[in-house]
């Protein structure tokens, strides 16, 4: 078995898309797989100009599922009680609007992307909210999802995470998974 070193698809999109162009030329590979989300965001995005297939949906789509703003817009169209969040961008008075969402510490700071690094976080003060988002604000810019604001922030609802992940493979379900994480 050899090990293959290619870009890392979060700092160098485009040449880790010409990578695995390369790779797939060499070793014949007929399917790619991805591993993180943001090496599937890239694949999802240049999925015309790689020569290999992927299991991801079109970035369109792919993109309305790794994106939580427009995940909590869709529960909230289907009536589903979503936590009230705010939208940070570059503008917005954090302060300000956590004053005006009658939103108190703790809260929940959250990438906007699914799966970007930083992770869910339970806040507990304004210095520490404001510090977290700085860091946020460095988290994926060369990604083709990096026009998203980098972080929301959330009410803290306490009580147990309910999950469910599905597998659909043309519009039929194939897989489904729940939990209860408390």
């Amino acid at each position: 078995t050899n090990v293959v070193k290619v870009h890392n698809p979060e700092t160098h999109p485009d040449v880790f898309v010409e990578d695995i162009n390369r790779l797939v030329r060499q070793l014949n590979i007929d399917a790619f797989l991805t591993h993180s989300d943001e090496m599937a965001t890239v694949v999802s995005h240049a999925a015309e100009r790689l020569h290999v297939s992927s299991p991801l949906p079109n970035f369109p789509v792919f993109e309305h599922v790794i994106d939580k703003q427009k995940t909590l817009e869709t529960a909230q169209k289907l009536g589903i009680p979503t936590p009230n969040t705010i939208v940070t961008d570059d503008s917005l008075d954090v302060k300000a609007e956590l004053n005006r969402l009658n939103i108190e510490y703790p809260v929940i700071l959250k990438p906007r992307r699914r799966g970007s690094k930083g992770g869910t976080l339970l806040i507990t003060s304004q210095s520490e909210l404001e510090s977290k988002l700085i860091e946020f604000d460095q988290i994926g810019d060369d990604l083709p999802t990096s026009a998203y604001s980098k972080a929301l922030i959330q009410e803290n609802v306490p009580g147990d995470i309910h999950d469910c992940c599905v597998l659909y493979q043309n519009g039929c379900l194939k897989a489904m998974l729940t939990q209860v994480r408390h």
